[in-house]
């Protein structure tokens, strides 16, 4: 009787284990997803920059500019 009773709570040990590592995993996709996003976002906003300064210094037309992006 005490060897199923030690089996059985190894298994339900096992099941916690393996249920907080898929909650690691799947937040750290998130946090990857995310910090993904903000690179992104903040690359595009940076060349939306560097367009403008380019249109305002008069290097290239305001057309052309937008079209590149």
């Amino acid at each position: 009787m005490l060897r199923k009773i030690n089996k059985k709570k190894y298994a339900d040990h096992k099941i916690v284990i393996i249920g907080k590592l898929v909650m690691v995993i799947q937040r750290s996709k998130y946090v990857i997803k995310g910090t993904f996003s903000i690179i992104l976002f903040l690359s595009a906003q940076r060349l939306e920059t560097y367009m403008s300064q380019m249109v305002l210094s008069g290097e290239i037309p305001a057309g052309k500019a937008s079209n590149m992006l």
